[in-house]
């Protein structure tokens, strides 16, 4: 995020996901909890908790189809519910396959007015509207069928 005097990022390692392959595209869906992002600020993030209303909306969730586009990247379409608001989404993601796991990046904007969040502020100046996600996705073969 990005305000007039620094920037900032909030970090979560609490990302669950599946995705399902068929012949020519894949089901996927991933949700992480609202309150597990971590910025290094503990009361910038209690902040985020409260604007997020993470009691309220608890989870970060996709659900979308995966197609691959060719051997590096694939295009992700599908739904973010964010702030107990759900908007469409669309977006290429590189991606890398090695030994059965499946590797991408995935990085996309959020405007936080679009999911009716109010921006933060300090010394009365509001962050900007809008902030990245950025994330590391990994996927094995689970040998569900």
């Amino acid at each position: 995020m990005v305000h007039k005097f620094h920037e900032f990022s909030g970090v979560s390692h609490e990302i669950e996901g599946r995705m399902v392959l068929k012949a020519t595209d894949g089901d996927l869906m991933i949700r992480v909890p609202a309150s597990s992002f971590n910025s290094g600020n503990a009361n910038r993030d209690e902040h985020a908790k409260e604007v997020m209303e993470v009691y309220k909306f608890p989870y970060v969730i996709f659900k979308g189809k995966v197609t691959p586009k060719d051997e590096k990247t694939a295009h992700v379409a599908g739904n973010l519910t964010f702030h107990g608001v759900e908007q469409s989404l669309e977006v290429d993601v590189p991606y890398e396959q090695s030994k059965g796991v499946v590797k991408g990046n995935l990085r996309f904007p959020v405007k936080m007015t679009d999911y009716k969040i109010e921006r933060p502020q300090l010394l009365f100046i509001k962050v900007e509207d809008q902030f990245w996600m950025n994330g590391v996705l990994e996927f094995t073969h689970s040998g569900h069928q």
